[in-house]
């Protein structure tokens, strides 16, 4: 006599996949949370070895940090006006017309303070698509996936290479004229839909920010998204985010700081 084998019945082998199912459908999002949180203490070191960087450029350079510079133009702002016009120019690195001048961040990298053009570039932002967003604001983006090194390669139809990090002086020239708890470099505030640490890329758990002490906090409070701040016009115009409206970007950094 042959043993008979039995093998498992339809109904078993779909509740053997509704019950994996369910269990995935379970885990999924707090495997997705562990992941985001990762990236975020990722970003957070990021910030923090930019700080460092900040402080071994000043103490280079009679205490003064990087200038913020206007677009096109190939000298920093007059003192008195020590900040760029608007909020979206203080993530530019490197402009089109002047391909070998860095701005902003991009001064540590030509000190050879950083090594890398990779920290200036949270890990928990995430590539656009053309059809999600005209900038993309990736370290791959801007090396071609390695393949240029980063500050030399500006892709074809674009103006400038970004960072993911606002770089904001409050007009300031000196770390020391800074109050230690104004938010200095700070997540990607361009637009509501480009904010990295989101939750399934629709909601903004919250904005990382490099404080001028050199202490970094992610602040979630639900004060520093709320629309007006935002959406000024009501329209969610890429253009009009608080990157194009300096009041409601520096409102924002308000909220951050907590005064």
């Amino acid at each position: 006599m042959v043993p008979r084998v039995r093998g498992f019945t339809l109904i078993e082998l779909l509740v053997v996949i509704a019950i994996i199912a369910i269990l995935l459908s379970v885990l999924l999002p707090s495997l997705n949370k562990v992941k985001e949180h990762a990236k975020r203490i990722s970003c957070a070191s990021r910030l923090k070895g930019i700080g460092t960087a900040w402080r071994v450029y000043a103490e280079a350079n009679n205490g003064k940090l990087p200038a913020q510079m206007v677009p096109y133009k190939a000298a920093p702002l007059p003192d008195a006006r020590y900040a760029t016009e608007l909020p979206w120019q203080s993530y530019l690195c490197v402009q089109n017309r002047n391909f070998n001048e860095p701005m902003q961040l991009a001064a540590l990298y030509k000190e050879g303070i950083v090594d890398t053009g990779e920290l200036f570039y949270c890990n928990s932002q995430y590539r656009m698509s053309a059809t999600d967003y005209r900038r993309d604001y990736t370290y791959n983006y801007y090396t071609d996936s390695g393949r240029h090194e980063w500050g030399t390669y500006i892709p074809a139809g674009d103006s400038h290479v970004r960072a993911s990090y606002n770089y904001w002086m409050y007009g300031k020239q000196r770390l020391d004229d800074l109050h230690a708890t104004k938010a200095v470099t700070i997540d990607n505030l361009q637009h509501y839909d480009v904010v990295p640490h989101r939750r399934n890329r629709q909601t903004p758990l919250g904005v990382n920010a490099l404080f001028a002490d050199g202490h970094v906090n992610f602040c979630s409070n639900p004060a520093i998204f709320d629309e007006a701040l935002w959406n000024p016009q009501g329209d969610w115009n890429w253009e009009r985010g608080p990157g194009n409206n300096r009041p409601e970007f520096e409102e924002i950094l308000r909220r951050l700081s907590g005064y």
